[in-house]
């Protein structure tokens, strides 16, 4: 089992959607996990949100779950 194993499997278990960087404004998704090849010791776990408004990006993985709306 290699680390790209471990850790999605860890993510998945713990209910986290991904990775993402606090300071480098990236992450990376389950089944997309570490596409950079090379995983900084930063990297914290987080949850799949919509990107924020001013983003071009198609997914933004953040460190606490979106809320939902209220119908």
């Amino acid at each position: 089992m290699n680390l790209q194993t471990v850790v999605e499997n860890w993510l998945k278990d713990h209910g986290y959607d991904g990775l993402y960087h606090p300071d480098m404004g990236c992450g990376c998704r389950l089944g997309d996990l570490l596409p950079c090849q090379d995983p900084s010791p930063e990297c914290l776990a987080g949850y799949s949100v919509p990107p924020p408004g001013d983003s071009d990006a198609d997914f933004w993985i953040s460190p606490t779950k979106a809320e939902r709306s209220r119908r």
